[in-house]
């Protein structure tokens, strides 16, 4: 496990799993998506502006961000302030929290992505 970066297998047990932490999230939504019949897409413009998963919501296009923690959604932000260029209205971000019915991110908890 070493090579993982984590300290000990204790360490993984715990849930102290460090920089994985977020892949492991990701995945983790990929798999739920899938399992909903998702088709799932990645957007990478340039190394600053990345969307974890674009799909389609009720026939509309759809941006998700998977946060491991309460971290700030730059890449949608940046789409969202460009709707004209990007034509995209849905999008969540998908985080360690409660739903927030934000203008323009809406943000609901992870286990949540079943449902969209």
């Amino acid at each position: 496990m070493r090579s993982l970066g984590l300290q000990s297998a204790a360490d993984l047990l715990n849930g102290n799993i460090g920089i994985y932490k977020g892949s492991i999230y990701e995945n983790l939504i990929a798999d739920s998506l899938i399992k909903h019949f998702k088709d799932l897409y990645y957007y990478r413009k340039t190394d600053s502006l990345e969307i974890d998963f674009v799909t389609s919501c009720q026939s509309e296009i759809t941006l998700l961000e998977a946060k491991a923690n309460d971290g700030r959604a730059k890449s949608l932000k940046e789409v969202l302030t460009n709707k004209a260029k990007y034509n995209v209205t849905r999008n969540y971000k998908l985080y360690n929290g409660n739903v927030i019915d934000g203008d323009p991110i809406k943000q609901v908890p992870l286990y949540m992505a079943m449902f969209l």
